[in-house]
């Protein structure tokens, strides 16, 4: 069995593979030329392999992807090929850096920065807020979301929430709905947190009519992917100052072009597509594709399937 490692492993991770499966033919590379060229003979595929090359593959049998989403692998649900995802793996880091997120704009973090650039003493214009009493709305409850609100409930704010589908209120928040009540949390949240998986039911769920509806002065923070949110509405209500302001870890297209004028818009926050990172997630996402390659060899069920119905 031939397998393509399409990821930066450390010699002792491949020297694991080879002892465990010595029948294999590991080929371990990060020139994506060679990637694309070796999918053609490799049964296996672990790493963000190119997809159109992957759903060309007449021997591929099963990718195990280092992301939890799957877009852009739609290529891949016209085939038989099982997809595994890293599922959970990214979920603590996303809620972290959310709560990082609503931190800094109610303790004005942006201003403060600037204001040390300048170096400005400035206590009177950049006067903080208190978290304690604000409206947290939080756009998708899945395991982000709902880690999301346990990190924030010691802070003494009040929780709501939206999801697809309809769900009992769990005692993490005040009040839970589905889609149908985005409107109503939009237009009374001071802050607005999206963690919903890009689907062809959530793109461009946030358009520049429910822009609009947001509370003034609300910031937003997204830690999902660009095409949930009109990213041009939003930068106007930033730019007008009827925002209070978003930190933003994902946009459309990535990367974000060097002359894009999110880099220096006012009271933005820009991460690139790194919420989900920490030191420990290489490793974790190895241990995922061992954990499901032993089951494969042993012709067990693979673990964190994708479902390209669902989109995700």
């Amino acid at each position: 069995m031939r397998i393509l490692l399409f990821r930066a492993l450390a010699p002792e991770q491949l020297a694991q593979l080879r002892d465990r499966h010595p029948q294999c033919d590991f080929v371990a590379t990060t020139d994506a030329g060679q990637a694309e060229s070796e999918l053609a003979h490799c049964e296996v595929a672990f790493g963000p392999v190119p997809s159109a090359a992957a759903a060309r593959s007449p021997a591929l049998r099963w990718v195990q992807l280092i992301s939890a989403g799957i877009d852009g692998y739609e290529p891949l649900a016209a085939t038989t090929i099982i997809v595994t995802t890293a599922h959970g793996l990214h979920t603590a880091a996303l809620a972290e850096h959310a709560v990082m997120g609503i931190l800094a704009g109610v303790r004005r973090l942006p201003f403060f920065v600037v204001r040390q650039r300048e170096g400005a003493w400035d206590r009177q214009a950049g006067r903080p807020a208190l978290l304690q009493g604000q409206h947290v709305g939080l756009v998708g409850f899945g395991a982000v979301g709902i880690e999301v609100a346990r990190r924030l409930r010691p802070f003494g704010v009040r929780l709501t929430a939206v999801k697809r589908e309809p769900a009992a209120c769990p005692p993490e928040l005040d009040g839970l709905d589905t889609l149908a009540g985005l409107d109503a949390l939009l237009a009374a949240a001071d802050h607005v947190v999206v963690s919903l998986p890009l689907t062809r039911e959530t793109r461009g769920l946030i358009g520049p009519d429910r822009v609009a509806r947001m509370k003034r002065g609300a910031w937003f923070h997204t830690v999902a992917r660009g095409g949930l949110v009109d990213e041009s509405a939003l930068r106007a209500r930033l730019l007008d100052g009827s925002l209070g302001g978003a930190t933003m870890d994902v946009f459309e297209p990535e990367p974000l072009p060097t002359d894009s004028p999110w880099w220096t818009t006012p009271n933005a926050i820009v991460t690139p597509h790194l919420a989900g990172h920490h030191a420990g997630l290489p490793a974790a996402v190895f241990g995922r594709f061992c954990d499901n390659f032993d089951r494969y060899v042993r012709g067990q069920p693979l673990r964190y399937k994708a479902d390209f119905t669902r989109g995700y």
